[in-house]
């Protein structure tokens, strides 16, 4: 390496390293130029196959199954726990109950002001 330095600055002269210089900042800002067009490109066709698909993806399809498997299994839960307080599951259909006067429904905050 140190037998570099000499041969930079004897053999090359000023011009030389202002034209290498030069070049470093044209390809250094057409790098970046080319750069931004390929995102935008890029972002182009990921719009494009994201609006263009129209349909749901598997993730999705699986978290609503999710989603309706979580709902029939409250409703499991909840006919199981009004059987065990004695309630018949005509009268869960009202909605949710308030113990304290065993199978009232609830009455709303709103409703008491």
């Amino acid at each position: 390496m140190a037998a570099l330095i000499p041969l930079f600055f004897f053999f090359l002269d000023v011009k030389d390293v202002f034209f290498y210089f030069y070049t470093a900042i044209i390809g250094w800002t057409m790098l970046f130029l080319l750069s931004l067009v390929g995102a935008f490109l890029l972002g182009m066709l990921v719009a494009y196959r994201i609006f263009s698909k129209g349909d749901f993806t598997p993730f999705e399809l699986e978290m609503m199954r999710m989603k309706d498997d979580l709902k029939r299994i409250e409703k499991k839960i909840n006919t199981i726990v009004d059987t065990q307080k004695g309630r018949s599951p005509e009268d869960t259909k009202q909605g949710p109950t308030n113990d304290v006067t065993k199978g009232a429904p609830l009455e709303s905050k709103s409703a008491k002001k």
